[in-house]
């Protein structure tokens, strides 16, 4: 028997802050477990593989269903619409992860090269990669602030650039991914889970 829906029971199904964001690559999959990749394969990332990412506290993970257009037919000696046309908008989806992490580049398609250079009588060695942004198919998934909920975006495509502020002088070198749902209208696109209490 359904519960009946009270401010109460609508509290307990809140969704609220973030304590850990993951990145399957490929999207997540209709069935089967999802385990995080430890550490990166000798071969490179391949689909089914999930990584953690951090991303900032405000504002570092969004997303939004779309906001709807409307059109509105209006006639005279009446207020408001006689009749209106509403369009669905489209999914948006940005994530921004503040780190130059050689695996999370490479997660995201950027590919390493290893570089050594002396700069001013001092040696320098790191990865050099393509500015060239990078477009990947993902499944995202978010733990809430107690770490006890889930919410996963099935499957988004996004485009993925390595972008620094300098007017901003407390944010760090970050790769911004910025897209949309892809999920087909399926009608497990969105989902919101809860610990069973067991493993």
């Amino acid at each position: 028997m359904a519960a009946n829906v009270t401010k109460a029971t609508a509290q307990d199904k809140t969704f609220v802050g973030l304590s850990g964001v993951y990145c399957v690559l490929g999207g997540i999959p209709d069935s089967g477990d999802i385990n995080e990749t430890q550490a990166m394969p000798a071969g490179g990332y391949v689909s089914g593989d999930c990584i953690q990412v951090p991303v900032r506290r405000d504002g570092g993970f969004t997303y939004t269903g779309g906001t709807p257009s409307v059109e509105r037919f209006n006639i005279h000696g009446m207020v408001g619409a006689y009749t209106a046309r509403i369009t669905p908008g489209d999914s948006e989806v940005n994530i921004e992860i503040p780190t130059y992490q050689t695996e999370i580049l490479q997660f995201c398609g950027f590919e390493a090269k290893s570089v050594t250079r002396k700069i001013n009588g001092r040696t320098f060695t790191g990865k050099a990669y393509s500015e060239s942004p990078k477009t990947l198919t993902l499944g995202l998934i978010g733990f809430n602030d107690e770490d006890n909920k889930v919410m996963f975006l099935k499957k988004v495509k996004v485009q993925a650039s390595i972008n620094f502020d300098g007017a901003d002088t407390a944010k760090p070198v970050s790769v911004i991914m910025t897209g949309a749902s892809m999920a087909g209208g399926a009608d497990d696109a969105i989902g919101f889970l809860e610990y069973a209490g067991s493993n």
